[in-house]
């Protein structure tokens, strides 16, 4: 009889054991994730602050997409993208589009002596906001952009020369 005890003593365990475990799989593994919400992202696209293309075009995407996953959508302007490092950190940008049967493609030089140097050309920038404005610019690299909200976008392809 002691010997039936334990024996049922030890099933039961065991019983308990995988029926928590086989739970917290449920849990984690099978269930649809219902926060997941969509967002809007409105594109406004400008040549150095001109407007390029009558009007905006609006996107669908899923909170927590990147900027250069929601600018792929604009597929009727074949948006392509160059990968980069900085700092460590690798980040893609919007390298050229089509817009009206005309290519739009960043092309710049920078020179650097000693401890100046010179960036002059013409590149792909984004503003998020209602205007497109220095307090709008893009403060990081549109695949470290995380969308989370209803938001504007300002495209602009743009001529600058600087030095430093």
């Amino acid at each position: 009889m002691r010997i039936m005890k334990k024996i049922l003593s030890l099933l039961l365990v065991v019983t308990m054991t995988m029926a928590m475990g086989l739970t917290a799989l449920a849990a984690d593994g099978t269930q649809a994730d219902t926060n997941v919400t969509t967002k809007t992202v409105t594109f406004n696209i400008y040549k150095d602050k001109e407007e390029l293309l009558a009007g905006p075009i609006t996107v669908t995407v899923d909170s927590g997409t990147t900027l250069d996953k929601a600018v792929e959508k604009l597929m009727n302007y074949f948006p392509n993208f160059k990968f980069g490092t900085y700092q460590g950190e690798a980040y893609r940008y919007l390298e050229s589009m089509i817009i009206n049967g005309e290519a739009y493609k960043s092309e710049s030089s920078t020179t650097v002596n000693g401890n100046h140097g010179h960036y002059e050309g013409s590149d792909w920038e984004y503003y998020v906001g209602e205007k497109m404005n220095d307090n709008t610019y893009g403060q990081v690299y549109m695949s470290s952009y995380v969308i989370n909200d209803n938001i504007n976008v300002f495209l602009n392809f743009a001529y600058s020369s600087f030095d430093w």
